[in-house]
């Protein structure tokens, strides 16, 4: 017996590295081979991310992004930013929630549209803002008026 720190032992717990019974590994193996049950009962069904608030992010998005290169209006631009700044992000938000709690699932199955999904939602909101912005912040320089 070893003991967890230098001192004497007296207090402090032990541990036996050398002990390879059968209550501290498994001798057919390192993994249990048991299938573990789903905790709600169900047969075992994957689950995968929930990529239909990731698509919708990136359509308004693209929405907003096609509204900034048509309009050179302020206020169509100021609709844009709102709905590429915080309505995509917002989206993405909620994606993010939900896919994180499915992650918990022990059947969660990763695809592999969601990291993708992700970044090109990001690029396209940052796009949609910046148009925006620049519209909007032209329409200011060049003393419109609200």
């Amino acid at each position: 017996m070893a003991s967890w720190d230098f001192g004497d032992g007296g207090s402090s717990p032990t541990a036996d590295w050398g002990d390879t019974s059968s209550a501290t590994r498994k001798s057919s193996g390192d993994f249990d081979e048991s299938v573990v049950p789903r905790p709600d009962g169900g047969g075992g069904t994957n689950v995968s991310a929930p990529s239909l608030w990731l698509l919708g992010g990136i359509i308004v998005g693209f929405a907003a992004v096609v509204l900034d290169l048509v309009t050179s209006s302020w206020s169509l631009a100021a609709v844009a930013w709102t709905l590429g700044g915080p309505v995509a992000i917002g989206l993405l938000g909620v994606f993010t929630q939900r896919d994180t709690a499915r992650r918990a699932d022990p059947w969660y199955a990763e695809s592999a549209f969601t990291p993708w999904g992700r970044r090109l939602l990001v690029v396209i909101s940052l796009v949609a803002v910046a148009l925006s912005a620049w519209t909007i912040a032209d329409f200011v320089a060049r003393g419109g008026s609200l």
